[in-house]
């Protein structure tokens, strides 16, 4: 992520990040096209768009429901996987698809722990997962699902390493 809303300009990237916290206090990554905090535009919209929705939720479902289905149909499964792939990475991380597949080939297509290729399975279609820090929002790099579920552990107890390998010898011992 980038550090100044003009480095995030230059680069022409849709986020950036500073670590200063917005007037809200939201510690997140800003748009670079208005400086706006992406907490702060959550909870606005989130709010309209609760309050609409659960007015008019029948409503709401079925336009959804339309809407995917068309989609699906348009694009394919691959077409719609790439296309949701593509949605999440912009939301969540700030990252555009080209982006993510350029840290991928970077890797070599396997993981930055085990250095073993992604496994397909219900939930990530044969992706590698973005580790990032959850507390800044800089990116890491890509992990499989395995060794991202260790790396929250290790990111919630900063010495969790130390303690696994004791509780590891401590059962080897029994």
């Amino acid at each position: 992520m980038l550090t100044t809303h003009h480095e995030a300009l230059q680069a022409r990237e849709v986020y950036y990040f500073t670590g200063e916290a917005c007037p809200k206090g939201h510690i997140s990554p800003r748009q670079a096209s208005n400086r706006g905090c992406i907490e702060c535009l959550r909870e606005r919209n989130g709010k309209w768009m609760n309050d609409d929705r659960a007015a008019n939720r029948d409503k709401y479902l079925e336009i959804e429901r339309a809407s995917r289905a068309k989609a699906r149909e348009r694009l394919g499964l691959d077409g719609w996987r790439r296309r949701a792939k593509k949605y999440n990475l912009f939301h969540k991380y700030g990252i555009r698809l080209e982006h993510y597949e350029r840290m991928l080939a970077e890797q070599g297509g396997l993981c930055a722990i085990c250095g073993k290729p992604p496994v397909a399975t219900k939930n990530n279609n044969g992706y590698l997962d973005v580790d990032h820090d959850h507390i800044s929002g800089v990116i890491r790099g890509l992990l499989c699902h395995p060794c991202n579920q260790g790396m929250i552990a290790v990111d919630r107890v900063h010495d969790w390493t130390e303690r696994a390998a004791r509780y590891v010898a401590q059962h080897r011992r029994a």
